[in-house]
């Protein structure tokens, strides 16, 4: 969650709006941010000098070891270059700071078992839990985003009161925008005023980003499963904005969710149209394979004449369509027909209702021909049996 912003050996100040700033015993300087270490470990920067940096009595790689914790809840020695001889002090630090989980870690991982850790597992804070806490705490906030969201009756607007750290942690977007490489940026009050007005984003939708940014529950998609128009409408406007934001994780689990909780023959021509837009290319798959392995059930549907054309040609491409009923044949010809109606309205009459237009024998097997690949025996036959009948009334 966090990892990216961690301080290291090889980068000690990864990011420009860490806001701390501690020194190890022997001369090493590590930057950090306040609302994280606030929350995760308070007696780490109770007595925090003006000017400065925190002079912790700790060799860099205790120290190190102790910070890379705070922002990761793991603890990996080699990374922090903790030695052997070392690491008694560590875990002595990892006690006078109150650290129960990091003490666990470090017995753990090198083989010790004490009566200091029994028992331990249980009462011990996790990250995300830490930092739940910031989530809707003004304290130590040092951004503003300012959002005017249009789908709400006079575009009513909203403020959020958020921490870069935890912005950047989680969207290339926000890391981009706060380095102030596109802008240059208004401060106001110490804090950072970045205004979002321009993109329209829904204010409800931003609100699910940030949950997820704090790591508040695991659950930010769940009220959005099943196949409601307004729950799909949500899950839509979450994963257009995580990939808009570049929450690479996020926008991984967005579309993971739809493929395994959301696709249904009532969604799938809705989820399909907008994989296409989006270019979401392991959907559209999941898409295909789901209504091939249910395409005899969605010939059934009511609304099968709503079903996009490249949807039905790639799944007809794919050749794993085998049987060859007159059912079959009678739909498609009547989905041919449809389409042909909806251009014909579409492009003469977009203004206003007319009588839906005859569809020509010639106009059906066109639109036939240009839906059928060739290559395929199931859909040789179907050509054959399309030539030879009329079109479906």
């Amino acid at each position: 969650m966090l990892s990216r912003i961690a301080p290291s050996f090889e980068n000690p100040n990864p990011t420009t709006y860490s806001d701390l700033v501690f020194q190890s015993a022997d001369g090493h300087n590590f930057h950090a941010h306040k609302a994280i270490v606030s929350v995760r470990c308070p007696s780490l920067i109770k007595d925090i000098a003006e000017t400065g940096p925190i002079e912790i009595d700790a060799p860099a790689s205790v120290l190190l070891a102790v910070l890379r914790f705070l922002y990761t809840d793991a603890y990996n020695f080699r990374t922090a270059r903790v030695t052997l001889a070392e690491v008694n002090m560590l875990r002595q630090f990892a006690t006078k700071l109150n650290l129960p989980r990091l003490l666990v870690l470090v017995c753990s991982t090198h083989g010790w078992v004490s009566e200091d850790t029994a028992g331990l597992n249980a009462r011990i804070p996790r990250l995300a839990a830490d930092l739940a806490k910031l989530r809707h705490s003004t304290e130590l906030s040092d951004i503003e985003l300012h959002v005017r969201d249009s789908t709400v009756n006079g575009e009513a607007d909203t403020v959020f009161l958020c921490h870069k750290a935890l912005l950047c942690a989680n969207s290339d977007y926000f890391e981009k925008l706060l380095s102030g490489m596109w802008n240059q940026l208004h401060e106001e009050n110490n804090r950072t005023i970045v205004s979002l007005e321009d993109i329209d984003i829904p204010a409800a939708t931003l609100d699910k980003l940030l949950d997820y940014m704090y790591g508040v529950g695991k659950d930010v998609l769940q009220p959005c499963s099943g196949g409601g128009e307004h729950r799909i409408k949500e899950l839509f406007s979450i994963m257009h904005w995580a990939g808009y934001f570049a929450m690479g994780d996020f926008s991984t689990e967005c579309v993971q969710f739809v493929e395994q909780r959301c696709i249904t023959e009532h969604t799938i021509c809705s989820l399909w149209t907008l994989a296409a837009a989006e270019g979401w290319h392991e959907l559209q798959e999941r898409c295909r394979k789901f209504f091939v392995s249910k395409f005899h059930m969605a010939l059934g549907m009511q609304d099968f004449a709503r079903v996009p054309k490249e949807l039905l040609r790639t799944a007809l491409d794919h050749g794993e369509i085998t049987a060859n009923t007159q059912f079959t044949i009678d739909t498609l010809l009547k989905w041919a027909e449809k389409n042909i109606q909806q251009q014909d309205y579409t492009t003469h009459n977009p203004c206003g209702p007319s009588p839906v237009p005859d569809v020509s024998r010639d106009a059906c097997l066109h639109a036939i021909n240009d839906l059928l690949p060739p290559h395929t025996f199931f859909n040789r036959e179907t050509r054959a049996a399309v030539l030879l009948r009329k079109p479906a009334q």
